[in-house]
């Protein structure tokens, strides 16, 4: 097996979802100033111990996104029952399905971790200026609750009411998010498949 690192921009890819790494590196608005395709350095030796969490098989990494299925249980009901009461089949199903992107089995299995229980949070990670924002929101049900909501609440040193939101872009799977979309709505349909929400926010340059 041949073990190896990705850098990009000369940053460490830290791990995280292919998917939420464009969301960070793609910068433009534009598809004629676009900076695809990426130009990505593979190292193959001096793996950097210190900076990321080296995965020995693919067994290491199945355990790690089940322990990510688990905090975002955990932040989710205020408890993990949902995801340790699933059965080994379904744990099994529900990994299979993601390594072969079999989306139907995996929705079928998944979505029994997201419903039939009130949520007293919301899972979800917001990356703004190289700095990643996970607290506690226990709004999550009240009525009207949207994704500006979300934002005053974590990001009150950058935002306000009266903040021009029009100058930032708001983004999770490629997409500009309205910062009028219900924030539960957006848990319930646009989480990745760890369950958290990964939402990075960028202000427009001109």
């Amino acid at each position: 097996m041949v073990l190896y690192k990705l850098m990009y921009t000369n940053v460490y890819n830290k791990h995280y979802a292919v998917g939420l790494l464009y969301d960070i590196f793609e910068n433009s608005q534009n598809s004629e100033k676009s900076i695809l395709p990426w130009e990505i350095t593979i190292h193959f030796s001096d793996f950097p111990k210190n900076k990321l969490l080296k995965f020995k098989n693919l067994d290491t990494l199945k355990d790690t996104y089940f322990t990510t299925l688990k905090e975002s249980d955990y932040m989710r009901y205020g408890n993990a029952n949902k995801i340790m009461c699933l059965s080994l089949e379904d744990q099994s199903s529900l990994w299979n399905s993601l390594c072969k992107l079999d989306f139907k089995n995996f929705w079928n299995i998944n979505s029994k971790l997201l419903a039939n229980t009130p949520w007293l949070n919301i899972s979800a990670r917001i990356y703004y200026n190289n700095t990643v924002i996970q607290e506690r929101f226990v709004d999550i049900n009240e009525e009207g609750i949207t994704l500006k909501n979300l934002i005053l609440s974590w990001c009150s040193e950058d935002f306000n009411e009266n903040s021009n939101f029009d100058n930032y872009r708001f983004i999770l799977h490629g997409l500009n998010i309205s910062i009028d979309t219900p924030l539960l709505w957006l848990g319930q349909y646009l989480s990745y498949p760890d369950n958290w929400l990964h939402i990075v926010i960028k202000q427009i340059k001109e």
